[in-house]
């Protein structure tokens, strides 16, 4: 016994020695590469050049593309771009550069400027907030526009208008004129930004944490089930605007698929209150009459899944939608306003009498 844990410990010391070594020879040769690129892209330095002093001003808020844009125009690097690339990859200062005043040289390498602009200036303010479970990204925008992060204008234009490279994007269908394109995708959470952060900061930090919560199982179960992701997260949404209460997440996860399954009209109240709310915006409106709105989101009027998420899910609604709960249910009912408990039924007759027990009395 005492020979194998020996054998186990040692194995496991020179895996742990084996993965540091690679992770070295990465970064050793990651690094040669790029100034074997710089030199070749940018040429040699001229070793005539006059080395001066130079004082530059770093905004509050400028992010590292713009802070390398601004040593470029200075003389104190070749191209922004690469300056870019190496402090994302090659150092350890990602999203840690400060802003204030510096005196530099144009005689100091990149690693050099690298390490006073993140160790001397004024320490970056950043910004904490919370995005709630549910939220559009109207609400979304609405919530970083209080918060003094950026315009919800801003927020929404990077949200329709900036590529996104993640696998769970790749075949992301073209929304309707004016509808979100990522819709749904934006993980619900607490984040902490950099003062003055970009409305596409904000956007990747939130579709990296949809990356870390959607993980390779769900692609796998997901291909099983015959669905395409964006339907998944679609239904997702319709869980989430619909359950209150965690447990019975799957189980409308499941009302939901047996209707699917066979052929019978969603109607899901939140479809409607999303249509009231962003294609009628009429509040006052009953719900009733929202029924006969031609909109391809009124599950009441379309069979199957509507054509888009019509919030941001959670994680739980998430795995609610890929690993539904397994039984012969086809309605349900609030049952309890207080708590957003739910009367689950098999039959028509047994959902009207709890309609009328619950809602009509």
């Amino acid at each position: 016994m005492g020979k194998q844990v020996l054998g186990t410990t040692f194995r496991m010391l020179f895996k742990m020695i084996f993965i540091a070594l690679v992770l070295y020879l990465l970064y050793f040769f990651g690094t040669r590469a790029y100034d074997m690129v710089y030199d070749f892209v940018l040429g040699e330095p001229d070793p005539n050049a006059v080395v001066r002093d130079v004082e530059i001003t770093i905004p509050q808020g400028a992010n590292t593309q713009a802070i390398g844009e601004i040593l470029e125009e200075e003389e104190l690097i070749k191209n922004a771009t690469l300056f870019t690339i190496r402090v994302k990859l090659l150092s350890e200062y990602d999203g840690k550069l400060r802003y204030g005043n510096f005196v530099l040289t144009t005689g100091m390498s990149e690693d050099e400027i690298i390490e006073i602009l993140a160790t001397e200036g004024e320490r970056r303010q950043s910004v904490r907030f919370t995005i709630p479970e549910g939220y559009t990204v109207q609400q979304i925008a609405q919530v970083l526009e209080n918060n003094e992060i950026c315009t919800a204008e801003e927020f929404i234009d990077a949200v329709n208008n900036v590529e996104y490279e993640y696998e769970f994007l790749e075949d992301l269908p073209e929304r309707l004129d004016g509808e979100p394109r990522l819709q749904g995708y934006l993980f619900p959470d607490t984040y902490e930004v950099s003062e003055g952060a970009s409305a596409q900061t904000v956007v990747s930090n939130m579709l990296a944490r949809f990356e870390q919560e959607f993980n390779d199982d769900y692609y796998t179960e997901i291909q099983r089930m015959g669905y395409t992701i964006d339907e998944i997260i679609t239904i997702a949404s319709l869980i989430e605007r619909e359950a209150r209460v965690a447990e019975e997440r799957p189980t409308i996860s499941g009302v939901i698929y047996n209707r699917l399954d066979t052929n019978m009209l969603l109607q899901i109240d939140a479809t409607l209150h999303y249509i009231r709310t962003y294609y009628i915006d009429d509040q006052e409106l009953s719900l009733a009459n929202v029924t006969s709105h031609e909109s391809r989101y009124n599950t009441y009027r379309h069979q199957g899944i509507p054509i888009g998420p019509i919030a941001n899910p959670g994680g739980s609604s998430i795995r609610a939608a890929i690993y539904p709960e397994e039984h012969d249910y086809f309605y349900y009912v609030l049952r309890d306003p207080s708590t957003g408990e739910h009367a689950f039924n098999r039959t028509l007759e047994e959902h009207n009498r709890d309609v009328d027990r619950y809602l009509r009395n």
